[in-house]
């Protein structure tokens, strides 16, 4: 689903679409499938808020990192109330790309490529610094 998809699909509640489908794929910076993001349930406001934005782009992980099977599942981990590994991939494939990068991106800190943010109340930093 991630790959091509116009940036109005709005997949949250969309009639039709299958639930086994990815959201978007998580991708290295050469453009390999690392692995899907999923589609989880609407379980807090912070996913409630995303999952009715469009995406916009693959996720892409910053050359250097490594990013695994086992790091792909662990975004999916409730252990805090927030869900912020789920949370950062798909603020990376839904947000902003940045023009002027945060502190931390500024000094190639965190797993994503870009400096991307969504906004708005709940999404103020970006997926690297969430």
């Amino acid at each position: 689903m991630g790959r091509g998809a116009p940036s109005q699909y709005r997949w949250w509640g969309t009639k039709g679409r299958k639930h086994t489908e990815p959201l978007v794929n998580v991708i290295d910076i050469t453009g390999r499938v690392v692995g899907p993001v999923e589609l989880i349930e609407p379980w807090n406001k912070w996913v409630k808020a995303i999952l009715k934005l469009p995406i916009r782009r693959p996720v892409t992980i910053r050359p250097g990192r490594r990013f695994t099977d086992e790091h792909m599942a662990t975004i999916y981990d409730r252990s805090e109330s927030k869900g912020v590994k789920w949370l950062s991939c798909m603020m990376q494939a839904i947000g902003e790309v940045q023009s002027k990068r945060c502190a931390s991106c500024d000094k190639n800190q965190g797993v994503f490529q870009q400096c991307i943010i969504v906004g708005g109340d709940l999404l103020q930093k970006c997926g690297n610094c969430e």
